[in-house]
C-alpha cells in the first residue's frame, strides 16, 4: 500500500497520481475494518444522537412500524467520555526544560523556552487544540496534532514593492479521516515514510497564498460532505493537501508537496522544511504530525478507545429506558375496568370528587377495578442500573467521581480521594499517550520557532513569588532545546478530594504552616514549594557524598542538620570499596567529626537553633535574673507549693511575661549575637581541619 521510495524522484504529476490512489486505498481500508462505521456511531452517541433521524434537541421521539415506541435516552456514553477527557486534561501543563550543562547562557535559554511554551499554550490559546485532540482520541480512537510554520499570517507592509508578511507557528488538531499515513498496518509512527494532511480552507485565502495558481485554486471543486460533522456545503471551502516526506537514506532531505483535489499541484517545495541537515536526526524525522491514541492496536496504526466498548451497553440502556417511557406515557393515566353487566352511574359532587353508584350482579361483581397496566417489571430497572455500573467500570469512572454517593454513609475524604485516584490509574494508558504527544509537540514547537522565527517576540518569565519579567526573544534564543518534560503529577493531586486528603495529611504532620501554603495545595496540589527545604538538604547531602567519594573535603555550615548529615554521610563509609580507600575514609571521618563539633556547639550554646534545624520542639526561654532576658534552655520557675490554682496561674504569668517589651528587644539582639558567635566559633573549629575553613 505504501508508495515505492523511488517515486519521489518522479515528476510531480506522477507523484500526485500515486498519492491520490494511496488515499483511496486508505479510505477502503477504513471501510473494510468498519472503523468508519464505529467512529461515526461513536460521534453520534457522544452528541446524544442515538435514534435514527432524531437529534438531542428533539426530545422524545418515536420508533416502530406505527410509531408505537416512545424513544428517549440518557447520555451516559457522552458523560463518561467527557469525564475521562476532563480528568486527563484538567491540570495546567507544567513544562520542565533542562539543558545539557549549567552554563548561565544555557540556563537562560531554558527559562526563555519555558516562558515561550507557557505563552503559546495559555496566553495564545494553543492548549485548546490539545484538548480537541484528546476529545477526538477518546471518541474516535485516534487523532493527530500538526505543528507547522505559517509564513504568511499577517501583512506588515511593502518592501521594494513586494508584500512583507510575518509568520507564526500553528498547532492544529485533526481527526483520523483527514490524516493519511503511509502504512496503516504499521503501529509505530517512526515507521511511517510520509503523512498527508487534508484540511478545509477558504479558496480565496488559498489563492492569495499561491498567486501563481490563482485561477486553478478558484476552480477547485467545493468540499463535499464526507461525514455527519459537516451538514452543509460551503462554496468557498476547498480541500488542500499537505504531504510531508520523512528524511531517509534514499531521501535525506525529505520532500514537501501541497496540492488540491484532482491532483492540482499548488507548489512543490522540494526539500521538507522541517528536516535539519545539520543534525544527525531531525525531530520526528521531519514529520510535523503527532498521533494521540488512548490504546495501541498492534495490528493497525489506528488506536482503540474504551468508548467503543460502551456502544452496545448504551444501546441496551436506551431500549430499556424507552420501554419504560412508552409504558408510563401510554398508561400513566389510570384505566378502570368494570363488568358489562354492572350498572354504574357517576355524578360529580364537587371539588373534582366523583361519586359512583353501582349494582352488584349475581356473582358479586360490579365494583370498578384498576387495570395494573402501568406496572413495569423490576428486573428492567435492576438491569438498567447494572448497565450503568458496567459502563462506569469499563471507563474507570466510579460513581463518586460523577458526584453520586450510593451508600447512606458518605465515604471519608481519604476514601473518596483513593477512589478518584483509581479512576486516574485506570486511564493511565490514555494519559501516558496524551502527555507523550504534548511533550513531542512542545519540543517540535520550539524547534519550529528556532528554525523559522527571525523577528523578536515578547514573553513573560514568571519567577518565584509570582514575580514577572518581560523578555524579548527570537528563534535563536531557543535553538538547541531538546530536553522537555511535561509533568503529569500524582493522581491524587489531580482531584479536589485528593488535594483535601493531602492537605489534611500535611497539616497533621506540621508541614503546612501558613494559610498561603494550604491554599496553594488546594489549588494546584503542588507540594514542591512546601517541602523545598527538606528536599534541598537531601539533594545537598547527595552532592556532598559524591564529593566525599572522590576524597574531597566538604564545608560544614552551622545551619546544617547534624543528625541527618551524619547518618547520610555514614552511607559512604558503609561501602566496602570506600573503606579500602584511605583518602576517602579520611575525608568522611573529618567531615563527620566537623558535624559532631557543630552538634556540641549547638547543644551547649544554641539549643533553640538546634531544635529549629532538627525539627524538635523549641525549648522555652526564661528571663535571666539580672538582665530579664530568657537564658538559653532555661525552664520557667515553678509556682510555690500551697498556692491556689488562680494564684499559681497569676504568679506563672508574672514570671514568664515580666519586662515583655525588654525581653522581646533583648531576644532579637541576642539572636543576632548568637548567630554571629556561632559562625565565629564554628569557623575556629573548622580551621583545625586543613582546607575546611575555605568556603
Amino acid at each position: 500500500m505504501a508508495l515505492p521510495k523511488q517515486i519521489w524522484n518522479e515528476k510531480p504529476d506522477v507523484i500526485l497520481s500515486y498519492l491520490e490512489d494511496h488515499m483511496r486505498q486508505i479510505d477502503q481500508y477504513l471501510n473494510r475494518q468498519d472503523l468508519k462505521g464505529i467512529v461515526s456511531k461513536s460521534l453520534n452517541y457522544y452528541y446524544n444522537r442515538y435514534w435514527q433521524g432524531d437529534t438531542s434537541s428533539k426530545g422524545l421521539g418515536s420508533a416502530g412500524e406505527l410509531g408505537e415506541l416512545v424513544t428517549t435516552s440518557a447520555n451516559h456514553y457522552g458523560s463518561l467520555v467527557r469525564h475521562v477527557v476532563g480528568m486527563i486534561t484538567q491540570e495546567k501543563l507544567v513544562f520542565d526544560v533542562t539543558t545539557e550543562n549549567s552554563e548561565i547562557s544555557t540556563r537562560e535559554k531554558a527559562l526563555i523556552a519555558e516562558a515561550v511554551l507557557n505563552t503559546y499554550f495559555y496566553e495564545r490559546g494553543y492548549e485548546k487544540e490539545l484538548y480537541k485532540a484528546a476529545e477526538l482520541a477518546a471518541t474516535c480512537g485516534t487523532s493527530f496534532v500538526e505543528v507547522r510554520w505559517e509564513p504568511r499570517c499577517k501583512l506588515l507592509g511593502m518592501d521594494d514593492g513586494q508584500p512583507f508578511y510575518v509568520g507564526k507557528p500553528i498547532i492544529k488538531a485533526h481527526d483520523m479521516f483527514n490524516v493519511f499515513v503511509s502504512n496503516p498496518l504499521e503501529t509505530s509512527m517512526e515507521k511511517q515514510d510520509y503523512v498527508i494532511i487534508r484540511e478545509r480552507v477558504n479558496r480565496f485565502d488559498l489563492a492569495k497564498q499561491f498567486p501563481e495558481k490563482k485561477e486553478a485554486v478558484l476552480n477547485l471543486p467545493t468540499v463535499k460532505t464526507y461525514d455527519s460533522l459537516l451538514e452543509f456545503n460551503d462554496e468557498d471551502l476547498v480541500w488542500v493537501y499537505r504531504c510531508y516526506v520523512r528524511e531517509s537514506p534514499s531521501q535525506p532531505r525529505g520532500r514537501y508537496i501541497v496540492f488540491g483535489d484532482g491532483c492540482e499541484l499548488l507548489k512543490d517545495y522540494g526539500d521538507n522544511p522541517y528536516v535539519d541537515d545539520q543534525r544527525a536526526v531531525s525531530p520526528n524525522g521531519g514529520l510535523p504530525v503527532f498521533p494521540v491514541r488512548p490504546s495501541l492496536h498492534y495490528t493497525s496504526f489506528y488506536g482503540y478507545t474504551k468508548a467503543f466498548d460502551l456502544i452496545p451497553l448504551q444501546e441496551n440502556y436506551n431500549i430499556l429506558l424507552s420501554t419504560v417511557a412508552t409504558n408510563q406515557i401510554a398508561f400513566g393515566v389510570q384505566h378502570i375496568a368494570i363488568p358489562k353487566s354492572a350498572s354504574v352511574n357517576k355524578a360529580n359532587i364537587g371539588g373534582g370528587t366523583v361519586l359512583y353508584e353501582y349494582d352488584v350482579d349475581e356473582n358479586g361483581k360490579g365494583v370498578p377495578e384498576i387495570l395494573r397496566l402501568l406496572n413495569t417489571p423490576s428486573e428492567i430497572f435492576s438491569h438498567m442500573k447494572n448497565l450503568v455500573l458496567e459502563m462506569e467500570t469499563i471507563m474507570g469512572i466510579n460513581s463518586i467521581m460523577r458526584g453520586k454517593v450510593e451508600t447512606s454513609i458518605p465515604p471519608t475524604g481519604v476514601a473518596a480521594a483513593l477512589l478518584t485516584a483509581q479512576g486516574q490509574v485506570a486511564n493511565s494508558d490514555f494519559e501516558r499517550s496524551y502527555y507523550e504527544t504534548v511533550s513531542d509537540v512542545s519540543r517540535f514547537l520550539l524547534y519550529t520557532i528556532a528554525r523559522f522565527q527571525r523577528y523578536e517576540d515578547i514573553v513573560r518569565i514568571v519567577g518565584k513569588n509570582s514575580s514577572r519579567q518581560v523578555k524579548a526573544f527570537s528563534g535563536e534564543d531557543v535553538h538547541g532545546i531538546e530536553n522537555i518534560k511535561v509533568s503529569v503529577g500524582n493522581p491524587l493531586a489531580k482531584t479536589i478530594a485528593g488535594r483535601v486528603a493531602m492537605l489534611e495529611t500535611l497539616m497533621s504532620q506540621g508541614l503546612i504552616k501558613t494559610p498561603e501554603q494550604a491554599i496553594e495545595v488546594l489549588q494546584t496540589g503542588n507540594l514542591k514549594q512546601e517541602l523545598e527545604h527538606q528536599t534541598a538538604e537531601l539533594n545537598l547531602i547527595r552532592a556532598e557524598n559524591e564529593m566525599l567519594l572522590q576524597g574531597e573535603e566538604v564545608v560544614v555550615m552551622f545551619t546544617d542538620n547534624p543528625l541527618t548529615h551524619i547518618l547520610e554521610h555514614k552511607v559512604v563509609s558503609d561501602n566496602p570499596r570506600a573503606r579500602k580507600d584511605a583518602r576517602v575514609m579520611e575525608s568522611v571521618t573529618k567531615h563527620i567529626e566537623a558535624h559532631l563539633d557543630q552538634l556540641d556547639i549547638l547543644q551547649e550554646s544554641y539549643p533553640q537553633l538546634l531544635a529549629l534545624i532538627t525539627g524538635q520542639p523549641i525549648p522555652p526561654v526564661q528571663p535571666d535574673p539580672q538582665s530579664g532576658v530568657m537564658a538559653p534552655g532555661a525552664q520557667p520557675a515553678e509556682a510555690p507549693k500551697g498556692l491556689s490554682d488562680t494564684d499559681a496561674a497569676m504568679l506563672e504569668q508574672l514570671l514568664t511575661s515580666s519586662n515583655a517589651a525588654e525581653a522581646s528587644e533583648g531576644a532579637n539582639a541576642g539572636a543576632m549575637s548568637a548567630m554571629n558567635a556561632a559562625e565565629n566559633k564554628l569557623a575556629q573549629v573548622m580551621g583545625e581541619i586543613p582546607g575546611s575553613g575555605q568556603a
